[in-house]
Formats: C-alpha cells, sequence, structure tokens
C-alpha cells in the first residue's frame, strides 16, 4: 500500500513513482494512518487481554522494578545525570506545561517561613498553600498570580519528605 502511494526505488523490481508527488503529504497520511491503526491495535489487545495487557498489577511492578535496578546499576536514563542536570530538566518540564519554576528565592523564602503559624495554617490545622502562594506573588511578582497554590503545596510536601524544612 505504501509502494502505491509513495512510490518505490528498490532492488527488486523497477522503480516507479507513487499516486502522491508531495512527500509531506504522503508523510502525513502515513502518520495518520499508523496513529489510528495503532489505536485499533491496542483496543483489540486490551479487550481480549493479550500482549501487555495480560500482565497482571504485580508482574508490571516486578518487571518495572527489575528494569529500573538495571538502569540504576548501568547508570542509564535519568541516573546518568547528575543531581543538577536532573533539576534543570525538570525546570524545563514545568516550563513546558505553561507554568513558573520556582526561583532559588521562592525556595529560599518558603523555606523560612514558619509552617506551625497559624497565620500559614487552615482552619484544619494544614498548611495553607493558597496563603503562601499569595504571599509569594506579592512578593516577588508584583501581586499576579503567577505562582499556584498546588506548586507550593507540592514543594513543601518534597521539603517535609527531604527533612529540609527549618521548621
Amino acid at each position: 500500500m505504501s509502494n502505491a502511494l509513495i512510490g518505490y526505488s528498490g532492488n527488486f523490481t523497477t522503480s516507479y513513482p507513487g499516486l502522491i508527488k508531495n512527500p509531506n503529504v504522503a508523510q502525513a497520511i502515513g502518520h495518520e494512518h499508523k496513529k489510528d491503526w495503532g489505536k485499533k491495535v491496542g483496543k483489540l489487545l486490551r479487550d481480549e487481554g493479550r500482549g501487555m495487557f495480560a500482565i497482571t498489577p504485580e508482574e508490571k511492578r516486578r518487571i518495572s522494578g527489575r528494569t529500573g535496578m538495571i538502569l540504576l546499576q548501568t547508570g542509564k536514563g535519568i541516573h546518568a545525570q547528575t543531581d543538577i542536570e536532573r533539576s534543570e530538566v525538570s525546570k524545563l518540564g514545568v516550563i513546558s506545561k505553561g507554568f513558573v519554576p520556582l526561583s532559588t528565592e521562592v525556595t529560599t523564602f518558603v523555606r523560612s517561613l514558619d509552617l506551625n503559624n497559624p497565620e500559614y495554617l487552615t482552619m484544619k490545622k494544614q498548611v495553607d498553600a493558597t496563603k503562601i502562594a499569595k504571599d509569594v506573588n506579592e512578593k516577588f511578582y508584583e501581586g499576579r498570580n503567577v505562582i499556584k497554590a498546588d506548586t507550593i503545596s507540592s514543594f513543601i510536601l518534597r521539603m517535609k519528605k527531604r527533612g529540609s524544612s527549618t521548621n
């Protein structure tokens, strides 16, 4: 089928031009065809419980754990990066999603806050990320809503997990 559309210039028979002369159009049609066919095959495999869909959640965890260990031991993938490189890549990911990464000044400011101070707690005695985000935006972004509460929440959670809270 693809030879009829884009032509053939191989070794086995005489070369011939395809029906579609513009290679960009042929490539776009091919891409759409592969995408549609891939969805159909994926749905079929999922419905019939074949291929990767036949693997139990326990088997998936075991395989991914084993693969992760191999990558860690061989220093491949994300494990080949230094902490600084990983940090830079994660900042690019944040930017690519349309968000603003937390600057060093903002993270230092949030770390310096007393998160047990009632000013930064909700009525349920949880950290009020919305209040902190508002303070960050006022202090660093002239009151514009640049840093969102969920960004502050995620940062505080990571900060607590790492034990880097000064409180």
